[in-house]
């Protein structure tokens, strides 16, 4: 494991910054899940000005934020001393517990509206009819299957399942990247700029990536001598939006993989850009429960699409409203579920949240 005199420890700034970075991967993933799509399980005919708008900050924009936990976690995991037993006891805790209650309740959520005619509408897509599941199906929703790519149930806790996993390939990273020094690069990038979109492949680039800056004791605050360079960022989502109508190509797919990295990249150096005040207090506020906007947001925010496309016209500024209005309740909500479970049941929440702190 890594040792001791090769410990990263995070300066203050370093720290907020991660802190500050968390809040904004929270909200980009909450907006991924927005997607027209993605979000209603239907194409919903949009206009063309919101469909460009969604995919920019939906597909083009927010889907650094993956990679980007992963890289941190990875990060974060190798820059000091740990035990793999230990490390797995505490990641059973963290990571386990919250995916099994998640998807178990969700599952619960889905059966009870299911038979509540009122609710069923908003309960009646095919794969989550839990009543007419057999053995497989039970299995897949827990451990994900084939028919919904590997997803399970709660389909965003995929991050956290593969996270679980890497964790306990945690020492074949560390060996490789001590072994094969920045020749492992070759490993982790090409693997994932070349492939289509891939979980897998995303999760093995970007820890092993996070793992490659730990164990290579490079520090994140060593990013800002590149802050310029941040400026490529925001050509980059514009060429991806030039080319949104061929993305599968191998060229375009480059284009797009690198535009997420720069985005990492850039979400990063930008925080330092928030000085101290209201707006750094209350980022640093909302972080304390970024994990807990993760876990809570997805069922929540298709129910909330699904109402207000229902409620509202698909055109002009009630257009917009269909946009933001859900992910911002959205997240307003969790965070204030998560602080009143935390002020309220303590002990609930910290089993619910995998144990952390206020």
């Amino acid at each position: 494991m890594t040792t001791k005199s090769n410990e990263l420890r995070l300066t203050e700034d370093e720290s907020r910054r991660i802190s500050i970075l968390k809040v904004w991967l929270s909200v980009m993933v909450v907006f991924i899940h927005m997607e027209n799509e993605i979000s209603t399980g239907t194409a919903v005919s949009l206009p063309g000005w919101l469909d460009t708008l969604e995919f920019v900050i939906s597909r083009a924009v927010s889907r650094c934020a993956i990679p980007a936990f992963f890289f941190l976690s990875a990060y974060l995991l190798y820059r000091k001393p740990f035990r793999w037993m230990q490390n797995i006891r505490k990641k059973a805790r963290s990571l386990l517990i919250p995916y099994v209650l998640l998807n178990t309740f969700w599952t619960l959520v889905f059966f009870a509206g299911q038979h509540i005619p009122v609710l069923s509408p908003y309960f009646s897509r095919e794969e989550t009819m839990v009543g007419s599941w057999g053995i497989l199906d039970w299995i897949g929703a827990y451990f994900g299957s084939p028919s919904n790519d590997w997803c399970p149930l709660l389909y965003p806790l995929w991050f956290i399942r593969n996270l679980f996993i890497l964790n306990l390939l945690a020492p074949v990273f560390e060996w490789l990247v001590r072994k094969a020094g920045t020749w492992s690069l070759l490993v982790f990038v090409p693997v994932w700029l070349l492939m289509e979109e891939n979980s897998i492949a995303l999760s093995f680039c970007f820890w092993g990536l996070g793992c490659f800056f730990a164990v290579r004791r490079i520090r994140l605050s060593s990013l800002d001598g590149y802050r310029k360079a941040s400026l490529i960022y925001p050509v980059l989502v514009i060429a991806v939006c030039l080319l949104r109508r061929g993305l599968a190509g191998p060229g375009p797919r480059i284009i797009y993989h690198l535009c997420l990295l720069a985005g990492m990249f850039a979400w990063y150096t930008w925080a330092t850009g928030i000085r101290e005040g209201k707006v750094r207090k209350a980022l640093l506020f909302v972080s304390k429960y970024s994990f807990c906007i993760y876990l809570f947001h997805e069922m929540s925010l298709t129910i909330l699409r699904k109402i207000f496309a229902k409620a509202l016209p698909q055109t002009g500024f009630p257009a917009v409203i269909q946009y933001f209005g859900p992910a911002a309740a959205v997240i307003a909500g969790c965070v204030l579920l998560s602080w009143l479970l935390d002020r309220c049941a303590p002990r609930l929440y910290r089993i619910v949240s995998g144990g952390r702190n206020r």
